[in-house]
């Protein structure tokens, strides 16, 4: 009986979202031109994830909240397409032990016009 108690105590922490805080320590970017822009944007910024059962919310620092579906174990996709651009984001999430140490980021900007692609793969780690 106390088993059960036990059990059914600990159900909604294990329903609940997993939550977690990284940091931006590192970002590359495809364009050299565009290197010094996106460091400044990016790094040291603070990123915050939602885990949902097929599904995660990210944000950073100072940016809208994004939704990513869930395309594999611990990888997750946002796709979006504007009149001129085509946007997607891949997370991979790096776990240890149950906890989350670190993700990779690779976010793709195309422009549909002039054919202009620029890549940004960025790392973060916990802090």
């Amino acid at each position: 009986m106390k088993k059960l108690a036990l059990v059914l105590l600990l159900l909604p922490m294990s329903i609940a979202t997993i939550a977690q805080t990284l940091k931006i320590t590192s970002v590359e970017t495809t364009d050299p031109n565009k290197y010094q822009e996106m460091a400044e944007a990016h790094l040291g910024k603070t990123v915050t994830l939602k885990i949902y059962d097929n599904a995660i919310t990210f944000t950073e620092q100072g940016m809208p909240v994004l939704y990513l579906k869930k395309v594999r174990d611990d990888e997750y996709l946002y796709s979006s397409t504007e009149d001129n651009s085509e946007k997607t984001m891949l997370i991979d999430i790096h776990y240890t032990v149950g906890v989350i140490t670190s993700m990779d980021i690779q976010a793709t900007t195309k422009n549909k016009y002039d054919g202009y692609t620029n890549t940004v793969t960025a790392v973060a780690k916990r802090f």
